[in-house]
Order: C-alpha cells, then sequence, then structure tokens
C-alpha cells in the first residue's frame, strides 16, 4: 500500500506504508533536520571566517594545487640531506612559525597579506628582534622562491636587520706621536750654533771647561 505523509518541516514523503508509518516518517524527518541543521552550521562558521578574513580548511583542494604543509616537509628534508645541521634548524624553526601564523591550505592561496601577517606574528607573538625577524622572513622567502611563489612582497617591505655602525678610527702616524716629533724644532743658524757649543760642551770634562772660561775672561 502506497502512502503518502507530509512532515512537519514541509517534506512529503511518499512510500509503502507498514506496520508504523508515523514512527517512519518521524526517524526520516529527525535525519533531513538534523543534516539541515548541520549544513546551516557549517554555512554560517565558513560566513563568519570570511568576514574575520580567517580561510578555513577545505575538504577538497582545488585541482592542480600544492599543499602547503606538504611542500615544507619536502623542502625540509631537501635542506636536511644538503646543508649544515645549524641552517637545518633556522629553516625549519622559521616554517614552523609561518605554519603556526598561516593557515592556508595550499601554496596557490598565499597572498602579500599572509606575509605581513608573519611578520607583526613574529614581532608580537614569539617577540623575536629585528634580526631574528629578517632571518626567518628571508628563510621564508627562500622557501616560496624555490615553490615558483614570487612577488608577493617587494624588498622595500620586508624586514630589514640593523648593522652596527662602526666607529671611524683615526690614523695616528708615527712621525707626529714620536717624543722627538714633540721636540721644538731649531730654525736658523744661531739655533744650529748653539746646538753645536752644547753638544761640544756634553764632551768636555770639568777643567776643559773651566780652562776655556779663564781664556774667554783674558
Amino acid at each position: 500500500m502506497v502512502e503518502t505523509i507530509r512532515l512537519e518541516s514541509g517534506h512529503t514523503l511518499t512510500g509503502i506504508g507498514g506496520s508504523n508509518p508515523s514512527l517512519s516518517a518521524r526517524f526520516i524527518e529527525t535525519r533531513i533536520n538534523t543534516a539541515a541543521d548541520k549544513q546551516t552550521r557549517i554555512l554560517t562558521a565558513h560566513k563568519a571566517a570570511t568576514a574575520a578574513g580567517i580561510s578555513l580548511p577545505q575538504t577538497k583542494p582545488p585541482a592542480g594545487s600544492r599543499l602547503l604543509r606538504d611542500a615544507v616537509n619536502a623542502y625540509l628534508l631537501e635542506v636536511q640531506a644538503h646543508k649544515k645541521p645549524k641552517t637545518y634548524s633556522a629553516y625549519r624553526t622559521a616554517l614552523n612559525y609561518f605554519l603556526e601564523s598561516c593557515h592556508k591550505v595550499t601554496l596557490e592561496e598565499i597572498t602579500r597579506t599572509d606575509l605581513l601577517a608573519f611578520k607583526t606574528f613574529l614581532r608580537h607573538k614569539k617577540e623575536q628582534s629585528d634580526r631574528s625577524i629578517a632571518n626567518k622572513f628571508e628563510n621564508v622567502m627562500s622557501f616560496l622562491k624555490q615553490q615558483k611563489i614570487i612577488g608577493l612582497i617587494g624588498k622595500t617591505t620586508g624586514p630589514r636587520s640593523q648593522k652596527r655602525k662602526s666607529r671611524p678610527t683615526r690614523k695616528r702616524s708615527w712621525i707626529n706621536s714620536s717624543p722627538l716629533a714633540q721636540r721644538p724644532r731649531p730654525c736658523g743658524l744661531s739655533s744650529f750654533t748653539g746646538l753645536l757649543c752644547v753638544s761640544k760642551r756634553s764632551c768636555m770634562s770639568r777643567g776643559q771647561i773651566s780652562t776655556l772660561s779663564v781664556r774667554s775672561s783674558l
């Protein structure tokens, strides 16, 4: 016997009536209402995330896109195989911070806004210094360049490390700093004669100097 039952939600069910068709109808209506409520909650969450600027993960990425996390893992394996352990550790920390900051699923979804947000994330969330921010940002940009993701941000927009200013060194000449250069230089014939007399007196004994004085007085 074919029966048609109109549900409270407005749906109409047509089927073969059983021993208790009303009970079956209530069970089917409950399943429909549950699925409808779930779909409504999903759409509401997506609308709220879009309004807040957050991209929710998709169940199935678009065709031809590359998953961000898979690309990071493959890149780190390559760095670990060809670079020093210290370099690998630096890249791993930088890319893990980027995955923590950026919630995009695929590489193709990354935008300039994500890179600027990453810089802010390092400064305020991780409390990194200017030099650390510049190094980690450069490591992430190297990863994106290797993945053919370029042109998102310019050199002037990215963070810069502050280099220490070196103090200017004064060149000192050994001629000017020597003790002999600080003595007054004699000039003229009289000065030369005076120096000659002093040198002669230094070579004479006391008796010769007294004899020379008596002769000069005569």
